[in-house]
């Protein structure tokens, strides 16, 4: 059984140097996508609000790094995210409501460098769910192992 290869992408907004880090198998498509959401639809996510304004030409389109499995390419995704973040003008990926990149977690699959760094640009996450969940990923705590 061949395993599907997935991708890292950024889109740049050329004026402002935002960024937007996302991953698929299809990277382009993806785009395309994203593109096609923007142009004729009405969700207000950042990118697709600076799409309908700037258009898809005002970003230039990179495929940052190809051949991951998902895991791989979802920590990347998420390692670059944080970095673009912690930079001006940062990034058009927006936190969910806690205020951390969705998958984040303190768990052992995320350096410990890498939680910290995640704090010191989105702070501190709140717990919104019950006390028997993680307050990062919502896991059941009864089912997690080696958390740092």
């Amino acid at each position: 059984m061949r395993l599907r290869a997935y991708s890292v992408y950024q889109a740049l907004h050329i004026a402002t140097g935002r960024v937007y880090v996302g991953m698929s198998a299809s990277p382009r498509d993806r785009w395309y996508q994203h593109v096609q959401v923007a142009m004729y639809g009405a969700d207000p996510h950042p990118l697709y609000a600076a799409l309908r304004q700037c258009g898809a030409e005002a970003f230039d389109f990179l495929v940052l790094k190809t051949g991951m499995s998902a895991d791989d390419a979802r920590d990347f995704e998420r390692i670059t995210t944080v970095l673009c973040a912690k930079r001006e003008p940062g990034v058009f990926n927006v936190p969910p409501r806690k205020g951390w990149p969705r998958g984040l977690t303190p768990h052992r699959e995320h350096p410990p460098w890498l939680v910290e760094l995640a704090a010191e640009v989105w702070g501190e996450p709140r717990d919104i769910r019950p006390s028997s969940c993680c307050p990062f990923c919502g896991a059941p705590k009864d089912q997690l192992e080696d958390i740092i």
